[in-house]
């Protein structure tokens, strides 16, 4: 049995946009559509010897305009469904870490995901849906001291992998959260 491991659009997606008024400590709710691909990396984020994926994806605010989110992320190995539909392969997340990049002013927005969250695998489609959850942890520019939290949850498909493991594919989904970015 071939053991997926997938970046999400976290993923895994978590492709924002981020509702921003006027500076100051409100705690601020935003929800964005993200989309992009996965990649299997070299990097072994927690030191198991699993692969850790890399994301990119894409998405529009209109307050902030074009976003770019790049994210590494690590799943647990496959394992028969408990929680996903039957005939499904299932796993979750052993972490990650991720930049969202505002791209009108270039600011950054950190973010460390999981662990948790639940990863299904069509194993006969190569087709699969996640959901997730992480924090934002700091940034730069106008995000400097940021914290927040935020939910994701989405799909996609392995386009192409070889016996090693390595994968490359597609992901889409929607990132909800909230955005705390302090006074200046």
């Amino acid at each position: 049995m071939r053991v997926n491991r997938l970046v999400l659009g976290l993923a895994m997606g978590l492709v924002m946009a981020v509702t921003i008024g006027s500076a100051g400590a409100e705690e601020r709710a935003f929800t964005q559509k993200f989309s992009g691909s996965f990649l299997t990396t070299q990097i072994d984020t927690n030191g198991d010897g699993v692969k850790a994926r890399f994301g990119l994806a894409a998405g529009k605010s209109s307050d902030l305009g074009t976003i770019l989110f790049q994210i590494v992320t690590e799943l647990s190995p496959l394992s028969s469904a408990t929680t996903c539909p039957t005939g499904n392969l299932e796993s979750e997340f052993v972490g990650g870490h991720g930049i969202i990049r505002e791209n009108k002013k270039g600011s950054l927005l950190f973010i460390e995901a999981g662990p948790g969250g639940q990863y299904c695998l069509d194993p006969t489609t190569d087709t699969f849906t996640f959901s997730g959850s992480g924090s934002i942890t700091g940034g730069t520019g106008e995000f400097e001291g940021a914290t927040g939290s935020i939910e994701v949850e989405g799909s996609g498909t392995i386009m192409v992998s070889d016996p090693a493991d390595n994968e490359f594919g597609s992901q889409v989904g929607q990132v909800t959260g909230t955005l705390n970015v302090p006074e200046e």
